[in-house]
């Protein structure tokens, strides 16, 4: 590293590839992501959306938090981090969700110790909605990692829900455990477990289910800054796979007419369009249902309201300030 500064400090930066000559060199050495990549976005959407994208990626992602409505009140609490000299506005997409800056000091602050908050992105906040799951039911999160959306899930049906927090990972669940303790949430049962084996799972079959599936992670790249040189194309032909097989697990565990919410947070159609078409076609009384009652605030463009009235939802940060998710939203006949 030293040489290369060295050298760079001596005989100056190349000069950056034109646009005009090579497109996505340009673009991949001006925003310093993977050629591949931005062939793959460039053929998909232009230059205009591609390099908007990129930029993107290299900036700071807003500090979002989700109010622990269990036990406080969003205004409460935005009032509390105001008092302590933070800028707190609420957010554009969801009631619980707080955007702020001048946040660093929040691990001293009593709120988050007592659980009134946690970080969560507010695409990722819509996606629990997006289930919308009913009180006294049972909810599986197939695929629940520390619980950001497990406790959502929770705090949505009021705490009185039966959730199982399914994960591969005993280090995740028993981070979860703690949230759940933090949170002061009671009704999430962690299992640890491969949950394309979910239906010899549960007690009985699901009235909800999330599969929030592994995937490439494509939409976060603002926060995971080295994520996207240890990416590849391969991942976009093996990824599918697993993705199909958590769904067929999750239909099967499903009783007829509940609800399965599939989300990611990368933007590829293979992984997300695809996968939900081809686990539709697979199973006939598998349908998409609207969004449109379930998200708590109406979206800010047509196409994303058109789009939601389909049962999907694709979110990119240049577009909507949030993580890029993709959220689709179906109902066993």
């Amino acid at each position: 590293v030293n040489a290369d500064l060295r050298r760079l400090a001596r005989e100056g930066w190349p000069p950056l590839p034109r646009y005009e000559d090579d497109p996505v060199a340009h673009l991949a050495v001006k925003h310093a992501h993977p050629p591949w990549l931005v062939a793959r976005w460039l053929a998909r959407w232009g230059r205009e959306w591609t390099e908007a994208l990129c930029r993107a990626d290299n900036e700071r992602p807003p500090l979002a938090l989700r109010v622990n409505t269990l036990k406080q009140d969003a205004v409460r609490v935005q009032d509390a981090l105001r008092a302590a000299g933070a800028a707190v506005q609420p957010s554009a997409y969801v009631p619980e969700g707080l955007i702020g800056e001048g946040l660093s000091f929040l691990e001293e602050l009593e709120g988050l110790r007592e659980g009134w908050f946690l970080f969560q992105d507010e695409g990722s906040m819509l996606v629990s909605h997006a289930l919308a799951p009913a009180a006294e039911s049972l909810i599986v999160d197939a695929c629940a990692g520390v619980g950001t959306k497990t406790t959502h899930l929770a705090q949505l049906t009021g705490d009185r829900g039966e959730v199982l927090a399914v994960d591969l990972r005993p280090a995740k669940l028993k981070l979860l455990e703690e949230n759940c303790r933090r949170l002061g949430i009671g009704s999430v049962r962690p299992l640890a477990a491969d949950a394309r084996e979910l239906p010899g799972l549960l007690p009985r079959p699901a009235d909800y289910v999330l599969v929030d599936a592994p995937c490439s992670g494509f939409g976060v790249l603002r926060r995971r800054a080295d994520a996207r040189w240890r990416k590849s194309p391969e991942q976009l032909r093996s990824l599918p796979r697993l993705q199909l097989e958590l769904l067929e697990a999750a239909y099967a565990a499903l009783k007829p007419g509940g609800v399965l919410v599939y989300s990611t947070c990368t933007t590829e159609p293979e992984e997300n369009e695809e996968v939900v078409a081809e686990i539709c076609a697979r199973h006939r009384d598998l349908r998409a249902e609207s969004l449109e009652d379930f998200l708590p605030r109406p979206l800010p463009r047509e196409e994303d309201r058109r789009l939601a009235a389909q049962g999907q939802l694709r979110l990119y940060p240049h577009v909507h300030g949030t993580d890029g998710f993709f959220i689709a939203r179906l109902r066993k006949a």
